[in-house]
C-alpha cells in the first residue's frame, strides 16, 4: 500500500511540474512574440530599432503589459541586447504571428 501511494505522489509531481514547465514554456513564446512585434513595428516606421527597442519594452512594462516579465530568463537571457536585435532581424523581418 505505501509504495502505491508513494507512486501516486510521483506522478502527481511529475504531473505539476510538467504543467509549470509548460506554462513557463508558453509564457516564453508570448513575451518573444510580443518583443519581435514591438522590434517589427519600430523598423515598420524607420525609427532606430538598436537604440528604442529596450526603451520601447520597458514602456510597455511600466504601462502593465507583464508578459514581457518573461523575457528575462535568469542574468544572461533577457532578450534585450543589440545582439538578440539582430538576431531578429536576421531571421526575416515579417510580422510575427
Amino acid at each position: 500500500m505505501h509504495q502505491l501511494a508513494l507512486g501516486m505522489n510521483m506522478h502527481v509531481w511529475h504531473q505539476t511540474v510538467m504543467q509549470a514547465f509548460s506554462n513557463s514554456l508558453a509564457a516564453q513564446r508570448r513575451a518573444a512574440i510580443g518583443a519581435r512585434k514591438c522590434l517589427y513595428w519600430l523598423a515598420k516606421n524607420d525609427i532606430p530599432h538598436t537604440t528604442k527597442y529596450v526603451s520601447l519594452i520597458q514602456l510597455a512594462s511600466n504601462l502593465g503589459c507583464t508578459y514581457f516579465d518573461s523575457l528575462h530568463r535568469g542574468g544572461n537571457a533577457t532578450y534585450s541586447s543589440k545582439r538578440i536585435i539582430q538576431e531578429f532581424l536576421h531571421d526575416k523581418l515579417r510580422p510575427p504571428s
